[in-house]
């Protein structure tokens, strides 16, 4: 696929995550800073809160996955032979290193309008971030965080990335139900996989929690009631749900622009 493809797979991926899916994300991220519940979590209310940032931001996030990885993947052939997707998994962590450089901010600003802690500039998320490092630190934004994002998006790339088209188009003798049931089950397991990361990710980018450490955060004192296994998946049934969806969305359309560049590519009589 060119980078063109790339690009509309990103853009139709990123947009129709926002309007389908953003409810889940906000629900989840409200869980994972601490709501007692997933009602407790809705009846907060604006579960679009962030889409407009999410939109403006997670396009170019959604391609840079896409490019980037295929990117990575160049030197590897398209087949499933164990060496060659070893290969891929083994590129994996790398690629999610540049990625979660690049969703720090936007990831944070996400965070922080679903707990209703942004200060809005009046200009726009991208100016509300800039406004937030002014104002913070440019420390406090991209490192807030930072490791279990990394962490999480390392298991992101392997599940969109390697897992993903593996089983949906790199699979010719399964159906496209199967295919997207495929594409589903591997979403919502690197979800579940990733939740107890993506907790501390949103516990560190809560501005409440700004200054403890990420050991404090994961064996808080005993007034605060310690350890809690439990405590680490909270959020994580939303948001498994979501990155399910999105795994069909990434498959859906994957094989839509590749029947699109085909077609486009086919010389004309």
């Amino acid at each position: 696929m060119t980078v063109l493809d790339d690009a509309v797979v990103g853009l139709l991926v990123g947009s129709l995550d926002v309007a389908l899916l953003w409810p889940f994300v906000v629900i989840a991220s409200r869980r994972e800073a601490g709501a007692p519940s997933v009602a407790h979590a809705v009846k907060q209310g604006k579960l679009w809160a962030g889409g407009l940032g999410a939109l403006t931001m997670l396009v170019p996030y959604c391609v840079a996955v896409e490019a980037l990885s295929n990117l990575a993947y160049a030197n590897t052939t398209a087949s499933k032979d164990t060496q060659n997707w070893t290969q891929k998994l083994m590129n994996a962590p790398l690629t999610s290193a540049v990625i979660a450089v690049g969703l720090q901010p936007i990831e944070k600003k996400i965070v922080m309008d679903s707990l209703f802690q942004t200060q809005r500039s009046g200009k726009g998320p991208f100016f509300d971030v800039y406004a937030y490092a002014k104002r913070s630190g440019t420390g406090r934004l991209m490192l807030s965080g930072l490791i279990p994002l990394w962490a999480r998006e390392t298991i992101y790339v392997c599940a969109v990335t390697v897992l993903n088209p593996m089983m949906t188009c790199e699979n010719p003798n399964a159906s496209i139900y199967q295919k997207c049931v495929s594409a589903f089950a591997i979403g919502f397991s690197a979800g579940m996989i990733s939740a107890p990361l993506q907790t501390l990710n949103v516990m560190q980018k809560d501005e409440r929690n700004y200054g403890r450490s990420l050991r404090s955060l994961v064996f808080p004192p005993a007034e605060e009631g310690g350890f809690s296994f439990k405590r680490l998946f909270f959020g994580s049934g939303s948001r498994s749900f979501r990155t399910g969806a999105a795994g069909v969305l990434w498959f859906m359309s994957r094989h839509n622009v590749a029947a699109w560049s085909t077609a486009r590519n086919q010389p004309t009589t």
